[in-house]
């Protein structure tokens, strides 16, 4: 099992070019199922409450479907990376956070603060998205800037991981046309966890592409996340 030990960078718009360059920034995970009731209740409240707290892009907001529909074996395996045990559970980074069909409203807010502390950390480095498009062959095409670490020794896997939004389809208590939030795709690798990286003194641009044309995934709906 491989833990995420932090997370350094998103990205959310393909077409763009210019570096994005993020510290720290969390990502807040829904486990959920499409059969789900729960998760199309209560748990679909609390995701669209924090689409709204959360508009300032100061965390992603990530669907990981463990089961149904919209399960995919990289989702799969991210869920058990996070010691998923029930749907709906929502985490920030890996950490699992108490929330249920009595207490979600009051849970907005200490997830504002959890994720603004850890925006305030310093990460053990830093990324910079320098390339990130979709070419005329239809791949997606990365080059990511990866700042010394504060590390000097040691091995590291990095992720980067697709995700699309507003993905139409079946939720239960929501029907067939629910609208999904950044539902986790696949990853850039042959690895679910990314691929190992080894500390350094120095920075390091990492090429990656990934080939589109055997998905039917909306291509003006996809982003990244990189997770270290």
């Amino acid at each position: 099992m491989r833990l995420f030990n932090f997370v350094l960078a998103f990205f959310l718009c393909l077409t763009c070019m210019n570096a994005q360059d993020y510290s720290k920034t969390p990502v807040i995970s829904k486990v959920t199922a499409t059969w789900c009731p729960n998760c199309g209740s209560w748990g679909w409240s609390f995701m669209e409450a924090l689409k709204d707290e959360f508009n300032d892009d100061s965390a992603l907001l990530l669907g990981v479907h463990h089961s149904g529909d919209l399960e995919n074996p990289v989702s799969d395996w991210f869920s058990k990376n996070l010691k998923n045990t029930y749907q709906p559970q929502f985490f920030i980074n890996n950490e699992m956070q108490g929330v249920n069909s009595g207490n979600w409203n009051n849970q907005v807010s200490a997830f504002r603060n959890l994720a603004d502390n850890t925006n305030n950390q310093n990460g053990n480095s830093s990324f910079s998205f320098l390339k990130s498009y979709i070419d005329a062959s239809n791949n997606i095409q990365v080059e990511l800037d990866v700042a010394a670490m504060n590390k000097s020794e040691g091995e590291f896997f990095l992720g980067i991981y697709i995700y699309e939004n507003n993905v139409i389809n079946y939720q239960s208590q929501q029907g067939n046309n629910a609208v999904h939030p950044n539902v986790l795709r696949d990853v850039i690798s042959d690895n679910y966890w990314g691929d190992a990286y080894l500390a350094g003194n120095s920075s390091s641009v990492v090429t990656k592409s990934y080939d589109l044309n055997s998905t039917d995934w909306n291509y003006n709906d996809l982003g990244l996340v990189a997770i270290m």
